[in-house]
């Protein structure tokens, strides 16, 4: 939380002013020793007050602007708002002696030499190594205001981690705050799947298809066997839940031949919206694209392998997935049309099912309420 990861990565006026000081200039300058009166005598340590001062400097109109506006406020008789700046400063001010080895030993490897961002920083001579890092979550929070930590410097530890999958990241910018000071903690999310138009009801028939593809292998495992968990099953209010797994690989189909637009609104149908879906589908974390075609003069699957043309290149250049060619089309293609669109496109991966008989769109059609085109009316009614 608003910590110098890579401080590289947005550099404010603190790193500006610590990269361009040597380490023997800090410590004649700022280092001193705690007078002999007070707990801790002859100590060396980075003073607060010191502290206090170059934080101060940084943005001195600043200060000067809310004590002047504290004094106004309380002129008027505002004395929430003169509460509000008085509060702040009281714990702006709450600073601590930081001992000398602390203070300089951070100067040298976060900020000058940047030691965890360029993987040299070490613990007791361990290498300390972030990308071993695997089921632990991941949180960054960061002030879109932050002057001494900049925006960027923070979540570069999302980089750094590169083994904890997406499901176990996020990352928070809060708004119109500063370094630490008014930022509250966001919700964290939890890992349901919501219900909302985009799980229309082909997805829903997929979860009970795997809880029931699960419970069949379940019942014909040896005794003593694991318990098999679905990748998809249903809680106690019905809601769709998926487990946070280590290492997957996820394939997305952004599109198939039997969902209709009725089904749901965002269900691409023409190559731009295939094109668009596949890609973002692969920034967001896809491995696999799973691709078929719809005739974009009324949202009909095709083999065409002129319209396959129109979006295959350009996901292949955006993106560096491995894209899957359908050979499953449409009801009633023959085998020559299925394989059209490989042949032409020299796929190296292409996907049949065979033997799905429990993979239908019927209980489907109970669950929609309108026809949005003849699409979905001979879809929904096959």
């Amino acid at each position: 939380m608003g910590g110098p990861i890579d401080p590289a990565a947005n550099p404010t006026e603190v790193n500006r002013f610590a990269e361009a000081h040597s380490l023997e200039w800090f410590e004649r300058t700022v280092i001193t020793t705690v007078p002999g009166r007070y707990p801790g005598a002859f100590r060396r340590v980075y003073p607060g007050f010191l502290q206090l001062a170059g934080f101060s400097s940084m943005n001195l109109e600043r200060h000067v602007s809310a004590h002047w506006g504290m004094f106004e406020n309380l002129v008027r008789g505002d004395g929430d708002s003169a509460a509000a700046t008085r509060a702040f400063y009281e714990e702006y001010s709450s600073v601590m002696d930081l001992p000398a080895d602390f203070y300089l030993h951070t100067i040298k490897r976060v900020f000058h030499d940047h030691d965890l961002s360029r993987g040299r920083f070490q613990v007791r001579g361990e290498p300390v190594e972030p990308a071993a890092i695997e089921h632990t979550a991941l949180m960054t929070v960061e002030g879109e205001r932050d002057d001494v930590c900049g925006p960027g410097q923070t979540v570069a530890a999302h980089r750094l981690c590169s083994r904890i999958i997406p499901a176990k990241k996020t990352h928070h910018l809060q708004l119109q705050v500063g370094h630490l000071r008014g930022v509250p903690w966001p919700p964290v999310a939890d890992r349901d799947l919501p219900q909302s138009p985009r799980v229309h009801s082909g997805a829903q028939l997929e979860a009970r298809a795997c809880a029931d593809s699960s419970n069949r292998r379940q019942k014909d495992a040896p005794p003593g066997s694991p318990k098999l968990r679905p990748l998809w099953w249903r809680d106690q209010d019905g809601r769709n839940k998926m487990p946070l797994r280590g290492k997957v690989v996820i394939t997305c189909a952004v599109t198939g031949s039997i969902h209709t637009p009725t089904m749901s609104p965002y269900l691409p149908l023409t190559p731009d919206e295939i094109a668009r879906d596949a890609i973002a589908a692969a920034e967001a974390g896809a491995a696999i694209l799973h691709l078929h075609a719809r005739d974009p003069k009324d949202g009909r699957p095709t083999p065409d392998p002129d319209v396959f043309m129109q979006f295959l290149p350009r996901i292949k250049q955006a993106t560096d997935a491995v894209v899957n060619i359908t050979t499953g089309g449409g009801h009633g293609m023959s085998l020559e049309e299925r394989l059209a669109a490989p042949l032409r496109a020299q796929a190296r991966d292409v996907l049949a099912q065979h033997g799905l008989d429990e993979f239908r769109a019927l209980p489907a059609a109970r669950e929609v309420q309108g026809v949005r085109n003849t699409l979905g009316r001979r879809g929904i009614s096959r």
